[in-house]
């Protein structure tokens, strides 16, 4: 677990089906400009509970906290419910979301120490990678 924490850099040329997955979850222009300004990731785990900030140019940060294994509610900038549920399974830490009733699964996993992180929605996957900073 403890391998995924710390601070990611993402890596803009490491980004894969973006078109496709955006569309198919009818993300709103705020969302995919929140991704495109994305400078830096930081997760942290404390005992069962996972953080992830993103530091996002010109709005500043965002953080989103999950307890490990258990269904968690938050409220996006917009006003929007997520619902989520986080565990660690198979050397992954994988999230289900629930965002405007669309289901969301969420793998990252370290390889070559690089957080691989996919997103998939209806079949079509959104894949980035995150570099240790």
């Amino acid at each position: 677990m403890e391998a995924f924490c710390g601070k990611w850099t993402p890596d803009v040329n490491s980004v894969k089906g973006a078109v496709e997955y955006l569309t198919t979850v009818a993300a709103p222009e705020s969302q995919i400009e929140e991704i495109r300004n994305t400078t830096l990731v930081e997760i942290a785990l404390d005992d069962d509970i996972f953080s992830v900030t993103n530091y996002i140019e010109g709005k500043g940060s965002r953080t989103d906290v999950m307890k490990l294994g258990e269904d968690t509610s938050s409220e996006s900038p917009d006003g929007v419910i997520i619902l989520s549920n986080t565990r660690f399974e198979n050397n992954c830490l994988i999230t289900v979301l629930s965002i405007y009733d669309v289901d969301i699964k969420v793998v990252r996993r370290i390889q070559d120490g690089v957080m691989v992180c996919e997103f998939t929605s209806s079949g079509k996957t959104l894949t980035f990678n995150l570099i240790r900073t």
